[in-house]
């Protein structure tokens, strides 16, 4: 029978923590850091925002870039280990399934977002207002909306596997769900600016999920053990 180690399994559950971490970090640090009375700029902004936010020269745009880069991976670290868990609790069906691809999906995402965002804050890129508001919307498309969706997608999908599985309290599943429906809703987004309120709210309330499913997952300790393994050992 194959076990993960202990200490393995609680660093892989944490990532679900890091990943929260990480994402407030690149959140709040660029403000930090930022020169003072530097705008803050949004695909909503208006040309004249935009380039006095191009003409303080920023030096915040990596330092977020590079945190939430390191989110984009702890949540994929954390979305495998989801996988891995209602697997081995015996959960195989369709809900495990889209957990795992959804969270892939939206780790892409927002690594994509992050990858844009640096390339954003290099010299010369800008130069011209137009090609830094098209990086600008391409970045918060992927690490806007679509990486909200996606990552709703995997907290609903996640919940009910792991409400099956008994590997969540209760009412932590159904709060997954919650979350979930929430995160959906960001995607009318990309038909009406009133339907962005979804998106932060989505994220951040979505934060209080993956701490508490983390911090759980964790004390918890080691992985179930294989099914496969129990019955190859009788």
């Amino acid at each position: 029978m194959r076990e993960t180690p202990f200490v393995a399994s609680r660093l892989y559950a944490l990532s679900g923590l890091l990943y929260v971490l990480s994402f407030a970090a690149a959140m709040l640090l660029p403000g930090l850091i930022s020169s003072p009375g530097e705008p803050l700029v949004t695909p909503y902004s208006s040309d004249a925002d935009v380039q006095q936010f191009l003409n303080s020269g920023s030096p915040s745009a990596p330092v977020g870039a590079f945190f939430q880069a390191l989110a984009a991976v702890a949540l994929l670290v954390f979305t495998a280990y989801v996988a891995v868990t209602v697997r081995r609790r015996g959960d195989i069906g369709r809900a495990a399934g889209l957990a795992h691809a959804s969270g892939a999906v939206a780790s892409a995402l927002l690594l994509s977002s992050a990858a844009v965002q640096w390339i954003m804050s290099r010299p010369g890129s800008g130069s011209d207002l137009r090609v830094f508001r098209f990086a600008m919307d391409l970045a918060f498309m992927t690490g806007g909306p679509l990486h909200i969706v996606t990552l709703g997608l995997f907290v609903g999908a996640a919940s009910a596997a792991m409400l099956r599985t008994r590997a969540l309290p209760s009412w932590l599943g159904r709060l997954g769900i919650g979350i979930a429906t929430l995160c959906v809703l960001a995607i009318f987004s990309l038909l009406a600016s009133a339907a962005s309120v979804f998106i932060p709210a989505g994220r951040f309330i979505g934060f209080i999920w993956f701490a508490a499913a983390s911090v759980l997952l964790a004390r918890r300790g080691r992985l179930a053990p294989d099914p496969v393994d129990l019955a190859s050992t009788r």
